[in-house]
């Protein structure tokens, strides 16, 4: 069964209108509907900043070419959200290890030149070795966030938390005195969403703290840092 599609910006901003008193005026003014267009477009940008979604997390693969090194970002690819790059290679995906440097761009590979690292060029992904050969690489990142400014634009993350934080800023912008309620009643949902979203996930907690320095070259990263104490 499909998932249900988000609401549009039209019907969030028919939302608004009429929590905020200004249902029995009809189709909103300019003014309000720029205002209330604007709060949930900021709205929208802070909830896909604050919430763990994983359903934010994607791959999309792409053809790495024999002989090329330099491949265009695809549309829904931000390259500061990029968590992971990796080739197939022998039936299994193999990790790209990030940074390319000048000793990489002098060395010549005796072995089978599968791409095995990559970095950022100008405005384009850059991959190393050169490729001896066709590859099917995977893009791993969190997309793009939705635009949310023409009425039949969706929304990018969850309607009821949009609404919610939506609600209270709507709210508090006309003086409204439960905006409070509303944001405490949007910090509630945040929580449980987070913590739906981390259910069932396994978190791997060091045995050893040791702030690494820059300037350790002989390895010895300094003293434990000791653990927190209850008191």
């Amino acid at each position: 069964m499909a998932l249900p599609l988000s609401p549009t910006l039209a019907d969030m901003r028919a939302f608004l209108q009429a929590r905020c008193g200004f249902g029995n005026q009809g189709e909103a003014s300019l003014i309000e509907r720029a205002n209330f267009d604007s709060i949930l477009e900021l709205a929208q940008e802070q909830i896909w900043d604050e919430i763990q979604w994983q359903q934010k997390h994607t791959v999309v693969n792409v053809a790495f070419a024999a002989g090329q090194v330099l491949y265009d970002w695809p549309d829904d690819v931000a390259p500061e959200w990029l968590t992971r790059v990796a080739v197939l290679y022998g039936g299994t995906w193999q990790r790209l290890s990030r940074g390319i440097e000048y000793t990489h761009d002098t060395f010549t590979t005796t072995g089978p030149s599968f791409p095995s690292r990559y970095d950022f060029k100008s405005d384009q992904l850059e991959i190393w070795p050169e490729p001896d050969q066709d590859y099917t690489g995977r893009l791993e990142h969190f997309p793009r966030l939705g635009r949310l400014q023409q009425d039949d634009d969706r929304a990018s993350v969850p309607s009821r938390l949009l609404r919610s934080l939506a609600l209270y800023q709507a709210k508090a912008h006309y003086r409204q005195p439960d905006a409070e309620l509303h944001l405490s009643g949007y910090e509630r949902m945040k929580r449980r969403f987070n913590v739906g979203q981390n259910t069932g996930r396994r978190f791997v907690t060091p045995t050893r703290r040791r702030p690494r320095h820059r300037d350790d070259a002989d390895g010895d990263t300094g003293p434990v840092t000791p653990r927190p104490q209850m008191v």
